[in-house]
């Protein structure tokens, strides 16, 4: 594909880049030669050894002799039609076999749980309903073979997919799809920006689902035929497609936000070559959860329940005995005599004698309650003055008790310091101060 006068040129210093290109080469017209020898030849004049249509500089599958000298032969050798392949196969054995395996595993979960539970829909009475939608993902493109030295070096795009589709059935509905999938990226040593092949992919589906309408999480498979349309560039990038149809399978999942709008995320195989998996927003505009009128079950006869007899219930009162004043009177007040020994909590033998008494007007009075409270005066801690007051009224407690008294007629205090009825700064003052008194909780016997 080179002149005379260039070849005679091919030493180091003819490629100073190491591009594999020759310095000062330029093909404007994409025709292999350079362009200025290329003005005056006529795809007649051209060398066609194998009778391709393609002349032997560009192919790199002409037959002995065909590709020496030519552009063409430093390119990777495809599959041997010096074409991409498109729309290959409809997919490997083990794929087919996972999404078959998948809709089988589910798809007998639901038939053990329609064994238990009634469905809400029959498909008779089912009301059919559309469902539109759109959507964007990822694109996974990758033409096979070699053209011309073009080989896929990019095989992810953005894809936009559109959809329509009917709900005919509780568990079944069909859908049309269209796919702008996006390029393929091609790569060429020789080709400065390489080039692209374009897939659009319209497909029609049936889908089996898991759930029935109005679930909130609904997992489908589907299975159809799809047409994959490709258009390359630059014009010279050759392709052929493998098939006119392909048999495409998916999976998805539809998440409903209420009756009429959800959204789906979903992945499609429509060959070896191309697959999509994407999100999309859709719209159920025929759909309402509750498709029948609800119908009240009849109402029974009013029966007239028998009435019931409750029983009285009887509470005992306790009488309460009424005592003159005086009888209170008696129980409030300094308890005189009632010492303790000194910093402590036990009770002096003289103590003893005036408990013994008062033991026996409690059993004479036996409604009266009382309140024990002990007070010290203000030598030591004030702390430690609060605990052994109570103690000391926990003392004439327990003695009481000893003598046949209910504890539960006494509630105790410990004051500590805090009522001082006398100066703490003399003797006389502080004896006054530590004292046990008793203050009746339930006058009201007393009237």
């Amino acid at each position: 594909g080179l002149t005379d006068a260039f070849e005679a040129q091919l030493d180091a210093s003819a490629d100073a880049d190491k591009d594999g290109v020759v310095d000062g080469f330029t093909d404007a017209n994409s025709d292999g030669l350079h362009d200025g020898v290329s003005l005056d030849l006529s795809q007649a004049d051209l060398a066609d050894s194998d009778v391709d249509t393609v002349p032997d500089y560009r192919d790199n599958q002409a037959g002995a002799g065909g590709s020496a000298g030519g552009v063409g032969s430093s390119s990777v050798v495809g599959d041997g039609s010096g074409k991409l392949s498109t729309g290959t196969g409809s997919m490997s054995f083990q794929f087919t076999l996972l999404v078959l395996f998948a809709v089988l595993t589910l798809g007998r979960t639901t038939l053990v749980s329609a064994e238990t539970f009634s469905s809400e829909y029959s498909d008779e009475d089912f009301e059919k309903y559309f469902q539109f939608g759109a959507g964007v993902g990822y694109s996974f493109l990758d033409p096979e073979g070699v053209s011309n030295g073009f080989s896929t070096n990019d095989d992810t795009d953005i894809g936009f997919k559109f959809f329509v589709g009917q709900r005919f059935m509780p568990h079944w509905s069909w859908e049309f799809s269209y796919l702008l999938a996006g390029e393929a990226g091609l790569g060429n040593s020789l080709v400065p920006g390489g080039g692209t092949i374009e897939y659009n992919i319209p497909a029609v589906f049936g889908r089996y689902h898991l759930k029935e309408p109005g679930s909130k999480l609904d997992f489908f498979g589907k299975a159809g035929l799809s047409k994959i349309s490709n258009d390359s560039s630059p014009a010279n990038v050759q392709y052929e497609q493998e098939s006119d149809m392909q048999f495409a399978v998916g999976i998805g999942l539809d998440y409903l936000f209420n009756d009429n709008w959800f959204a789906r995320v979903e992945f499609d195989r429509y060959s070896r070559d191309a697959s999509y998996l994407g999100f999309a927003i859709g719209f159920q505009p025929g759909y309402s959860s509750q498709q029948e009128e609800y119908i009240a079950p009849p109402i029974p006869d009013y029966i007239e329940p028998e009435p019931i007899i409750e029983e009285p219930i009887v509470v005992p009162v306790e009488p309460v005995a009424i005592y003159e004043p005086a009888v209170c009177e008696k129980f409030e007040g300094r308890l005189d005599r009632v010492n303790f020994q000194i910093d402590s909590a036990v009770l002096m033998n003289e103590a003893l004698t005036v408990l013994d008494e008062l033991a026996l007007d409690f059993e004479k009075y036996e409604h009266l309650k009382v309140e024990i409270e002990a007070h010290t005066d203000s030598d030591g801690d004030l702390d430690y003055n609060q605990n052994l007051s109570y103690k000391r009224a926990e003392a004439v407690a327990w003695y009481l008790s000893q003598q046949g008294v209910d504890q539960n007629r006494f509630v105790l205090r410990g004051f500590g310091e805090e009522k001082p009825i006398a100066s703490n700064l003399t003797k006389e003052g502080r004896a006054l101060n530590r004292r046990v008194e008793l203050v009746v909780t339930n006058p009201e016997v007393c009237k």
